[in-house]
Order: structure tokens, then C-alpha cells, then sequence
């Protein structure tokens, strides 16, 4: 009885952090890891690994959309996931070598704790995304083309800096050996915890890469997506996956998506925004309560 209550929790979890996706366009590991710590009662070392599936099945869409779209910007996806992929390989299998050697207790507090820097951190990135998409917007008819009001969007083509004139190629110079640096951070960051890809990448790709709102969005969708399968690719084979719950919360997630994405046409973007900021940081305090001994 107590295993059904806990799938059908999830199904209902699923389907309130698929809400708050599509209403607020940021990935669900923010929301995903604290429930299933706290409320499905999963150890974090599991939660990390059930969060890693949970968020490619639900980026799976997301990324085809975008590259439909044409914001997915590949080259400087790909030298994000230069770094990206050995980052979070290296992180996934260093945490399950740590499980099966060491004291799990330990290793679980450790994760844990992780994870509520990471949520914290994430906090900071959201003013600053909030920041930038902001400058961005009031920037924005100083850029329209002529054509029909609406930005060109190419992934090579020259930026045009606040002065007007052209900055050059988003990826020359250090900016990709930045790229592939800040990659293997984020996908350690993923690997030990879940949380911190999509909601990370975004203000860099804006703030070092000269990416528009809507490219960055696209583009991180399309890191994250890699990084989850490859991490939860290791979680998987070690076993630290509670795949019933996963997909209970992947059932309940699509239909909480769709009514999200409604709402959020109705809804002030800045309400959503401090809702979604104000919950991440409840969720990383909680994290430092209830620590394993």
C-alpha cells in the first residue's frame, strides 16, 4: 500500500513540476531532487540518478522544438559538450564508485549537501538570467531586422555589442577553451546532483557568448538533454535509478507541461519568475535539514 501511495505522489509530482516547466520554461531537477528526498523518501544517490531520467525524457520535446525552431546554437553547444560530456561521466561514476566503496551514509550527506549549494547557486543564476533577458528586451529595437519585425537568427552571424557595433564571432579566441572549461563544470554539477544545467548554462551562454534570450534557452534544452542521458546512462548501469517512480512522475509530467505553457501566456512573467526563484530557494534550505547521519 505504502509503494502504491508513493508512485501515485509521483504521478501527481510529476505533473506539478511539468506545471511549473511550463509556466516558468526552467528544468524540473530543481523541483525533482527535494521531492524525492523529502517527500518519496528516496536516498539522494538515487534521486540524483531517477532526476537524470526524468530530465532527459522531459527534454527529449523540448530540444526537437527548439532545433526546429533554429535557436539551437550548435557550434558553441558543441564545445559546451567538449567539456560537458567527460565532466559528467567522470562526476556520475566517481559518486556510484563511492556508494559501493565507502560508507553510503556519508556519501549521501555529501550529495545532498551538494545538491543545496547547486539550488543556491541556481538562485543567483535566475536574477542573473532574469537580469539579462531584461537588458536584452529593452536592447531589442535597436536589433530588428526589416524583415517583418523579427530578428534574422544565424548561429555564425557577427553580434552587435551595446554600442552598436559588431563584436565578431561569438567563439573566437579563449572563449572556446571557456567554453569547454565551463562545460566540464556543468557537467560535474549534473553528474553528482541532477540539478544545475539548463538554469546555469543559460546566463553564461547570454553573458559570455553574446547568445540571444531565446538561442540560450535552445541551446542549454540541447546540453542538458546529452548530459542527463550520458549521466543517467552510469546511474543506470550501478543500478541507482527507481524506475517506477521515474516513470510515474515522466506519466504525469506532459499533460502538467501543456497546462503550464497556457497559464503562462495569461500569467506576469516577473510573478512567475519570483515564485519559481522564492520555491528553488525554500528547496536548497531544505536539502540542509534532514542530512543523513
Amino acid at each position: 500500500m505504502e509503494n502504491m501511495a508513493n508512485l501515485v505522489l509521483a504521478l501527481v509530482l510529476g505533473h506539478v513540476i511539468g506545471i511549473a516547466i511550463g509556466l516558468t520554461g526552467i528544468g524540473g531537477g530543481a523541483l525533482v531532487q527535494p521531492a524525492l528526498i523529502h517527500l518519496l523518501g528516496v536516498s539522494p544517490v538515487y534521486a540524483v540518478g531517477t532526476g537524470l531520467l526524468y530530465a532527459f525524457v522531459t527534454r527529449i520535446f523540448g530540444t526537437a522544438a527548439h532545433f526546429r525552431l533554429g535557436t539551437v546554437q550548435k557550434r558553441i553547444g558543441g564545445y559546451v559538450l567538449i567539456g560537458g560530456v567527460p565532466g559528467v561521466l567522470l562526476s556520475s561514476r566517481a559518486i556510484n564508485v563511492l556508494v559501493e566503496q565507502y560508507n553510503p551514509t556519508r556519501v549521501n550527506t555529501f550529495v545532498q549537501i551538494a545538491m543545496g549549494i547547486v539550488l543556491l547557486v541556481t538562485c543567483v543564476a535566475l536574477v542573473v538570467e532574469r537580469y539579462l533577458a531584461n537588458r536584452s528586451s529593452l536592447q531589442e529595437p535597436e536589433g530588428l531586422s526589416q524583415n517583418g519585425g523579427r530578428r534574422t537568427k544565424g548561429e555564425g552571424s557577427p553580434q552587435r555589442g551595446e554600442s552598436g557595433r559588431v563584436t565578431g564571432d561569438p567563439l573566437s579566441g579563449k572563449r572556446r577553451v571557456l567554453a569547454i572549461v565551463f562545460g566540464f563544470v556543468i557537467g560535474g554539477l549534473v553528474g553528482a546532483t541532477s540539478i544545475g544545467g539548463g538554469v546555469l548554462i543559460i546566463p553564461v551562454l547570454m553573458l559570455f557568448f553574446e547568445a540571444k534570450p531565446d538561442q540560450a534557452v535552445g541551446t542549454s534544452i540541447m546540453i542538458s538533454l546529452v548530459l542527463a542521458i550520458l549521466g543517467g546512462a552510469v546511474y543506470l548501469v550501478e543500478g541507482h535509478i527507481v524506475f517506477r517512480m521515474a516513470l510515474m512522475m515522466c506519466i504525469g509530467s506532459p499533460l502538467g507541461v501543456i497546462m503550464g505553457s497556457h497559464w503562462a501566456v495569461k500569467l506576469p512573467d516577473h510573478v512567475l519568475r519570483a515564485v519559481i526563484i522564492v520555491v528553488v530557494a525554500v528547496s536548497g534550505i531544505s536539502l540542509f535539514f534532514g542530512l543523513p547521519h
